[in-house]
C-alpha cells in the first residue's frame, strides 16, 4: 500500500514537473500552445528541490495533470489553463495552486479541486500581470502546487 502511495506521489510530482514548473527560456505565442517541455527544467535539473519521502502525503496525491497550456487573454494577461483527473477510486478534493514569480513577485491563483473517480475537470487561472511583462522579466517561473482545502 505505502509503494502506491509513493508511485503515485512521485508519478505527480514528475508530471508536475513537466507541466510547467520552471523558467520560460523562450518567447512563446498564445496561438502556438504550451512551450516544449525541454524549455522548462524539471525538478531534478534545477537542483535546489529535494524530495522527502517520510513527509506527510500532498493533498494532491491522486491527482494527475493530463494537459496544461500557457497563453494569455484578449486583454493580454498571462493565463494557465490545466487539465486535471482523478485516478483513484475515491472522490478528491484539493485546492489547486498556480505562482507566477517575476523579478521576486509572486501572483497566485487558486481553484479548488473536487473531482469523482476518474472525473476530469480543466480550470483556468489567469494572473494580474501581462504576458509582455512576464517575457520581458529577468527571473521568472510558474509552478503548480497544491495545499488542503480550508473549510
Amino acid at each position: 500500500m505505502k509503494r502506491r502511495e509513493l508511485l503515485r506521489a512521485l508519478g505527480v510530482a514528475g508530471v508536475a514537473g513537466l507541466a510547467g514548473c520552471g523558467k520560460n527560456r523562450d518567447e512563446w505565442s498564445a496561438r502556438e500552445g504550451p512551450p516544449k517541455s525541454d524549455d522548462y527544467p524539471t525538478a531534478s535539473e534545477s537542483g535546489n528541490v529535494t524530495l522527502n519521502l517520510t513527509a506527510t502525503a500532498s493533498p494532491g496525491d491522486g491527482f494527475t495533470f493530463v494537459a496544461t497550456d500557457y497563453g494569455e487573454t484578449d486583454d493580454g494577461y498571462l493565463s494557465v489553463t490545466s487539465t486535471v483527473t482523478n485516478e483513484t477510486e475515491e472522490p478528491q478534493a484539493a485546492v489547486l495552486v498556480f505562482k507566477v514569480v517575476v523579478d521576486e513577485t509572486t501572483y497566485a491563483e487558486r481553484e479548488t479541486v473536487r473531482l469523482d473517480p476518474g472525473e476530469r475537470e480543466t480550470y483556468e487561472f489567469v494572473f494580474d500581470i501581462k504576458r509582455s511583462e512576464y517575457l520581458e522579466a529577468d527571473s521568472k517561473r510558474i509552478a503548480p502546487n497544491w495545499e488542503p482545502i480550508e473549510e
